[in-house]
């Protein structure tokens, strides 16, 4: 298929998809966490910096809470407004750069055919905006043609989503610190090597505050006593297997990750003598991250991230292996292209057929017996005038929409 029909073909997908999170947003009722997020955190403005629980995504709070204030309402899709916005930021800097790949259908198929990513992007929580500057940043700065604004766009992107979801502010700070070596060592990589001195150290030490100020508050919200979600598993099944849980079906989740592991040694290997800074960088990244999320977990006792803290790492792993798929030796033999190609097609069969099973309007993966909340308080309060035994948060958040109070008066238990 030409170039321009291919990305034309990719880009009415992105937007069919972008609609689904959209229908999404407005049509399945609010979870237990996002009425946690707006009662507490996006109320007010004065609930902003309230750091008692992991909850609080920072910058995503203050985009709720302006999404609120601008809109005059508070219901389901205004709050989940940011992250439906996100989902259209994350499907447009993916299609931005398909020109600038070879292998178009893989790149779009691996970075948008994550089920449970998706089902982010319509929950008012901050991990699927993190996502979304993650894949701006790391796409638009890496894959594009370097431009004037490449570094910037990569640091700017890294700082606000470290300030979205605090535990990035370790890879935020991994980029930082790869970049500046290659900086000290004399590296020849033109976004290193362009940038004057004071442009390049000043955006690198405004990302690294950015970063240390996420780190301060991701200290204060894991702090002993306060919940902090995560696994005390081991690293191989709080990062590949809760990753491959949560994406695809339980059989599939077994043997997957060994195989995707394989072919990515794979890759290292064929593309070993001719990897692009770029690759370097992201797979130094992910490298380094893993190991650092592991150290301070065992050093500080505290769980290992897994399932929805992950998902904000999403854009830097899928990228990584990308950009190893990109490095390979453009002079392979008629053969092997075919069976890259191939491998391809099949990968990109796959990951359409996968999602597709995933596909609904109104269950969140993570909370799926909560849908009936909005209707049973409705029918109560309509048909019998009283409020059911048990207020949940989502009970208090429709309470507070439909009344502008959580206790209402005059309405009795039933």
């Amino acid at each position: 298929m030409p170039r321009h029909r291919e990305i034309a073909a990719l880009s009415v997908l992105a937007v069919l998809l972008w609609l689904g999170v959209a229908i999404k947003a407005a049509s399945a009722p609010l979870t237990w966490d996002e009425a946690w997020t707006y009662l507490h955190y996006a109320r007010s403005w004065r609930d902003l910096l309230t750091l008692d629980y992991a909850n609080n995504h920072l910058l995503h709070s203050l985009a709720v809470r302006l999404a609120v204030v601008l809109t005059g309402t508070n219901s389901e899709f205004v709050i989940r407004l940011p992250n439906v916005l996100a989902a259209g930021l994350y499907l447009a800097a993916t299609l931005a750069v398909l020109p600038q790949v070879r292998f178009r259908r893989t790149f779009f198929f691996v970075c948008a055919g994550a089920p449970y990513l998706f089902d982010y992007f319509a929950l008012a929580r901050g991990y699927g905006l993190a996502a979304a500057w993650m894949q701006v940043g790391l796409a638009g700065s890496l894959f594009g043609p370097e431009r004037r604004w490449s570094l910037p766009l990569l640091t700017g992107c890294l700082a606000a989503a470290s300030l979205c979801i605090f535990p990035l502010a370790i890879t935020a700070g991994m980029v930082c610190g790869l970049l500046g070596l290659a900086r000290l060592r004399g590296g020849t990589w033109s976004l290193v090597a362009r940038p004057g001195a004071m442009r390049f150290w000043s955006l690198l030490g405004g990302t690294m505050l950015a970063a240390l100020i996420a780190l301060a508050m991701l200290h204060v919200v894991s702090r002993d006593g306060a919940p902090v979600f995560g696994t005390d598993g081991g690293l191989y099944d709080a990062i590949a297997r809760s990753v491959a849980r949560k994406n695809v079906a339980p059989s599939a989740a077994v043997w997957l990750p060994p195989l995707a592991l394989t072919l990515l040694a794979v890759l290292l290997v064929v593309t070993w003598r001719v990897q692009r800074p770029r690759s370097r960088l992201l797979l130094g990244t992910s490298a380094l991250s893993l190991l650092a999320i592991a150290a301070a977990a065992a050093l500080l006792h505290k769980p290992l991230p897994t399932d929805r803290v992950l998902i904000a790492f999403y854009p830097l792993w899928t990228l990584s292996a990308l950009s190893l798929l990109e490095d390979l030796p453009a002079r392979l033999s008629p053969r092997g292209l075919r069976k890259v190609g191939a491998a391809c097609g099949v990968l990109c069969l796959a990951i359409g057929f996968n999602f597709g099973r995933h596909v609904n309007c109104h269950v969140y993966e993570d909370w799926p017996t909560e849908s009936d909340v909005p209707a049973e308080l409705a029918v109560a309060i309509r048909d019998r005038h009283c409020l059911p035994p048990e207020i949940t948060l989502p009970h208090q958040y429709y309470l507070y929409r439909w009344f502008g109070t959580v206790t209402p008066p005059g309405l009795p238990a039933c």
